[in-house]
């Protein structure tokens, strides 16, 4: 085996680890219920975006995208995906709080500085209807439709990186009533398409779409159909949170 094949298989085998990485199934928490959809590039990319039941009605859940391309970014998911989940043991479910330490964490890695990774992390409390949020430069701001308007969670924040001694991270809350929406994505759904760089292209499907998994189809075929011509050159993950009617009760559920 030669050197370009020896390294070949190296990208393969860090390809397979960060697949393995995704969840192929989502806590079910009825009303609310998360739905995604993952389109890769040919290369090795750095998306990452993870659900998990915390119980006593909390859930936590996030998407980052690691920098640039390659084992290092493949490496770095797996980083993330083990700092979110050792942290949430604590039982302390501050975004900020998880955030800097996944901050303090990847400052102990001691890289070079041009690696960094964006990250927008919520918890779900099912018991007041609320989402506790904090954003790490994550610059594709998640969006909120409320089932009559839909509001960016815009929260100016630092990447995870080697740049800043202390981050600054912040926790904010927001109510999901019945019939909301919150849409989360990475940077490659507008890099790869061009109707999906005007935000309001965005806004229009995700309170036009039927169901969270007709919209979710509806991005990535439109991706598919009208991709830039020199190929795609990023990973597309995307992560939606709904809340439903309750149509056993004939009711909408009681608001937080």
């Amino acid at each position: 085996m030669n050197k370009n094949e020896k390294m070949e298989e190296q990208m393969d085998l860090a390809l397979r680890v960060q697949r393995a990485l995704l969840p192929a199934r989502l806590p079910d928490t009825f009303p609310f219920s998360f739905h995604f959809g993952f389109e890769p590039c040919e290369k090795v990319g750095g998306d990452l975006y993870d659900v998990f039941d915390m119980g006593r009605g909390y859930c936590a859940f996030y998407i980052a995208d690691v920098s640039g391309h390659g084992i290092v970014a493949a490496m770095l998911t797996v980083f993330l995906k083990q700092a979110a989940r050792a942290y949430l043991k604590n039982e302390d479910y501050s975004p900020s709080r998880i955030l800097s330490y996944i901050y303090e964490m990847f400052n102990e890695l001691g890289l070079e500085d041009d690696i960094y990774i964006t990250m927008f992390f919520g918890v779900l409390n099912t018991n007041d209807a609320t989402i506790t949020y904090a954003n790490a430069g994550h610059n594709c701001a998640p969006l909120l439709y409320d089932g009559i308007t839909v509001r960016e969670l815009s929260l100016p924040s630092v990447p995870i990186c080697r740049w800043f001694t202390r981050p600054g991270y912040k926790d904010r809350k927001v109510q999901m009533p019945t019939g909301s929406r919150l849409l989360l994505y990475t940077d490659g759904l507008p890099d790869c398409c061009a109707v999906f760089r005007d935000p309001e292209n965005v806004k229009t499907r995700l309170f036009e779409a039927p169901t969270g998994e007709a919209l979710i189809e509806d991005l990535l075929d439109t991706v598919r159909r009208e991709e830039e011509p020199s190929g795609r050159r990023d990973d597309i993950a995307i992560l939606l949170l709904e809340r439903e009617y309750d149509y056993c009760t004939g009711r909408a559920q009681q608001e937080g």
